[in-house]
């Protein structure tokens, strides 16, 4: 008899204890999923921040204004109030930096009066010059003031070589074969600005022609005006200080360079139309003595 009172006082015992520890597991309840619901809102929104700095970003460093204009706009579009969005363009005009914020509504919390939260994220986007890359075109371009949309002769024909060279490079190895390939399909190495590069003598008329018509024809149709981003018109070309060798010489990458094949003419010359292009790359800071319109961009935050 006893013992069975003895039982029922624990169990008495055991209920108040429960009883009274109930606010502390709907306590760490509510943090648990609340915390949880917060982490899943602040990975969108960061989403939306990285979202809203890389489509700002592809306007600098020319246009500053523009840039925090299309961050802001890109970050109203994916849901977000105008007074929740903050841009701002580094000094140098090569970073964009978003900041948003949103507000969240706890469930489990709010029986500790606690009905929401502000959760904030900040995304960076960077630009820079390409300093390494894959892909790039065996002839080379002189350094000069390169204009948007103005045809430049990328290599010379017969009867413009300096000192038996025509433009044309020796990457990966040399004769007309390694040429017509690298032109075909683009160097398969990687080049860097600093490299120096053997040239490939000789007007190579017949690979060359092959190469660049084998490339346009892959894209007949494009234009200037209009041509896809991978389009295979769409070459990547050294920059050279100049080209004043003589034979089979090394000449020296000071940048890269971006061109729309427009033809190859009937005086041998490979004509292309510069432009300006975000691509793969390894990207070096930005330097506007190297920046020959081939950039890279890419989250820093």
């Amino acid at each position: 008899m006893f013992c069975l009172k003895w039982i029922s006082e624990q169990k008495g015992s055991a209920t108040l204890f429960l009883a009274l520890l109930m606010p502390v597991f709907l306590g760490f309840m509510a943090l648990t999923l609340d915390v949880g619901k917060m982490y899943i809102a602040r990975q969108h929104l960061i989403d939306k921040a990285d979202a809203a700095a890389l489509a700002g970003v592809q306007f600098l460093p020319e246009q500053p204004d523009a840039a925090e204009d299309v961050a802001r706009e890109y970050a109203i579009l994916n849901g977000m109030e105008n007074n929740d969005v903050s841009v701002s363009v580094s000094q140098d005009n090569t970073t964009i930096e978003v900041t948003i914020k949103d507000r969240v509504g706890l469930s489990f919390a709010s029986i500790f009066n606690q009905n929401e939260v502000t959760i904030k994220a900040e995304s960076k986007a960077r630009v820079g010059v390409v300093g390494k890359i894959k892909g790039a075109q065996p002839f080379a371009a002189i350094k000069e003031d390169f204009c948007y949309g103005e045809i430049y002769t990328l290599k010379v024909g017969a009867g413009d070589s300096q000192q038996g060279n025509f433009r044309a490079l020796a990457l990966g190895g040399k004769g007309a074969s390694t040429y017509l390939n690298n032109i075909k399909y683009g160097y398969q190495g990687y080049l860097e600005i600093g490299d120096e590069v053997d040239t490939e003598p000789g007007n190579m008329k017949g690979p060359t022609e092959s190469g660049v018509r084998y490339r346009i024809n892959q894209d007949p149709y494009s234009t200037f005006d209009n041509f896809p981003k991978n389009s295979p018109r769409v070459v990547y070309v050294p920059i050279v200080e100049d080209f004043n060798v003589n034979g089979r010489k090394k000449v020296k990458i000071i940048s890269f360079g971006a061109f729309f094949l427009e033809d190859y003419n009937s005086s041998d010359e490979i004509e292309g139309r510069f432009i300006r292009l975000l691509t793969q790359g390894e990207m070096m800071e930005y330097n506007n003595e190297i920046d020959y319109g081939l950039r890279v961009v890419k989250l820093v935050k």
